[in-house]
């Protein structure tokens, strides 16, 4: 069951026709702003949206879990960024009972100035989850998502338990391989982890 759906920004290979047609058009849906028009369009009625920085709380048994709106910078290039829209990554932190995680989930961004001073204020998360792939070298805005290299800089200044890269094997226009990181495991505190399709990792 999936009572939330959290999207960093509805691009095509992020939230595509598939995804669209097979939720209940009144899940609740939080997203950027940048993206509200787009979804109540194709028939949601419950978009919440979350600018940089905002933040929402949903109750959870005797816990909560916490979302707050990290700015995601598609290009290190401003003007290509924002040409392709106001995108999120999201801080989300579980707690219950003094028991807390935190997942920092980058969306579609590169570790700039910009994200880092937003990330700056919140301590060393326990799953650092950067989007890969190197999508875009080929092509004229250049390059559109991390390679490993730019997640190393993130995790050099984040610190993570863990890091669970995603975004890198699903479509054709995912130029680097996610175990393009294996070769620079040196570089990379906290521990590395491939799930497979379908496969649950715990928190506890």
């Amino acid at each position: 069951i999936v009572d939330v759906v959290l999207l960093s920004h509805a691009h095509e290979d992020h939230f595509d026709q598939t995804a669209s047609s097979l939720l209940d058009p009144d899940i609740q849906i939080i997203a950027p702003n940048h993206d509200a028009e787009k979804l109540e369009a194709l028939g949601f009625s419950t978009v919440q949206t979350l600018a940089w920085g905002g933040h929402h709380v949903i109750p959870a048994g005797h816990g909560e879990i916490e979302i707050v709106a990290i700015p995601a910078d598609h290009s290190r290039r401003e003007n290509i960024s924002a040409m392709l829209g106001k995108g999120n990554g999201y801080w989300i932190s579980f707690r219950q009972q003094g028991w807390e995680k935190t997942i920092y989930w980058t969306g579609d961004s590169f570790p700039t100035p910009r994200v880092l001073t937003a990330i700056k204020p919140f301590t060393a998360p326990d799953v650092f989850m950067p989007h890969m792939g190197k999508v875009g070298v080929e092509g004229a805005l250049g390059q559109l998502s991390m390679a490993a290299s730019d997640v190393a800089e993130f995790q050099a200044a984040l610190g993570a338990a863990m890091i669970v890269p995603i975004h890198h094997t699903s479509y054709d226009l995912y130029r680097e391989p996610v175990h393009a990181l294996d070769a620079i495991r040196a570089e990379l505190s906290g521990e590395l982890v491939y799930p497979v399709v379908g496969e649950i990792l715990s928190l506890y």
